[in-house]
């Protein structure tokens, strides 16, 4: 409780973890204040309680832009705020490295989804590329069949990506690429050699996304996720 007590009322230390010190800036943005958090003691461990007010300018308008992006945002970064914080005092994980694992963790989860996605809709979907076709071809379907088989895969690899992007806080889909990509580029070299010596080829994009899964992997513990339960109230 010392300790919950002491991160939250000194003010050098709730600036590392708090994200709505830089938010919520009366300077640049709206008419606030950096937002306390009460710490109440409960038969679980600590509940923080946080009150916060502020009004943004231009009457109405305001009110409108606040109730649907300002009041989201903060809500979230108070959340988040939290999650840092508890990770900080429960783990030891200073909230700079929370923050970096957090950045690292999304950054990798968004590119390995979008890579999904895209591989599916363009060169399958839409395109239905040569090099596409060659595998399915050399396995004796027809041209016919084979067109279809790229454009079925095509849908299963943007699905994954859509489950991916909705699943990155769980591991599942970035251990499931961890496992294919190797699979897909030795598939794809067997089937035609030429590809590994081409300027963009299954072999050095499979090991990219095989690595970018590593590092979502990685960092799935130790970062902020926002899922904590948050409630802010103003007062008018």
């Amino acid at each position: 409780m010392a300790a919950v007590v002491e991160a939250t009322e000194d003010a050098a230390r709730h600036r590392r973890w708090d994200l709505r010190f830089g938010l919520l800036d009366p300077r640049p943005g709206p008419d606030a204040r950096p937002p306390p958090f009460n710490a109440v003691a409960t038969d679980g461990g600590v509940r923080l309680v946080t009150r916060y007010d502020y009004r943004l300018p231009m009457g109405r308008l305001g009110g409108w832009i606040d109730r649907v992006a300002v009041r989201p945002v903060l809500a979230q970064a108070t959340a988040w705020s939290s999650d840092r914080l508890r990770i900080w005092l429960e783990d030891g994980i200073p909230p700079e490295q929370s923050r970096n694992t957090a950045v690292a963790h999304g950054v990798a989860a968004s590119t390995v989804a979008g890579i999904w996605m895209y591989h599916g809709l363009v060169p399958k979907l839409w395109k239905v590329d040569a090099d596409e076709l060659t595998f399915f071809t050399v396995i004796g379907l027809g041209t016919r069949a084979a067109r279809a088989a790229v454009r079925a895969a095509g849908v299963a690899e943007t699905a994954f990506g859509v489950a991916t992007a909705r699943s990155s806080n769980r591991r599942w889909p970035f251990a499931l690429t961890l496992m294919s990509m190797p699979v897909f580029a030795v598939g794809a070299v067997v089937t035609d050699r030429r590809l590994a010596t081409r300027a963009f080829n299954p072999v050095s994009l499979n090991a990219a996304i095989t690595a970018l899964a590593g590092v979502a992997l990685a960092t799935h513990s130790g970062r902020p996720s926002g899922r904590t339960r948050s409630h802010s109230a103003s007062s008018r």
